[in-house]
């Protein structure tokens, strides 16, 4: 996100997504590869602490080993979000390094923002277990921004 072009009037409030998956980290597995395609010799280790570096994740613990080791797939198939932590992305990913991320990205936001137009961010309340929920609820408090948004509370309310 361009968070200034955002808060400089074009639009008048925030709503980051919270889509790990998709949004960040699909981010940094396509431009690891592409840059493993591009640049002879250069192998996945590398790239990968490049991309992490440039988004300033370097000290999240992101598996920086090898593009598999994100847990994104080519395709839906290949990509599963829920279940054993060994084969699936949330399955890894929750609790603590949801928790880094989101916490990383939404303490830019509250930063970039400095509160001069109101700010929500998402929380994932199938995706996440209720722990991160909480947690990340609490965190935009913590940060100064104006509450969140939930797509989704499964994992919070729960049906008979």
């Amino acid at each position: 996100h361009n968070y200034d072009d955002l808060i400089n009037g074009g639009s008048d409030g925030l709503h980051p997504l919270s889509w790990c998956a998709y949004q960040h980290i699909s981010v940094i597995a396509a431009w690891a590869n592409q840059l493993c395609e591009w640049v002879d010799g250069l192998n996945e280790s590398t790239a990968l602490r490049l991309v992490m570096s440039f988004f300033g994740w370097e000290n999240l613990g992101l598996p920086d080993k090898n593009i598999d080791d994100l847990r994104i797939g080519i395709n839906s198939q290949e990509h599963v979000l829920f279940g054993d932590a060994s084969d699936t992305f949330y399955g890894y990913f929750n609790p603590d390094l949801t928790i880094k991320l989101m916490t990383h990205e939404w303490s830019r936001l509250a930063a970039i923002d400095r509160g001069r137009i109101p700010a929500h961010p998402v929380i994932k309340g199938r995706e996440w277990p209720e722990k991160v929920c909480r947690i990340l609820m609490e965190r935009t408090e913590e940060l100064g921004l104006n509450g969140y948004v939930f797509q989704g509370t499964q994992t919070l309310i729960k049906q008979d």
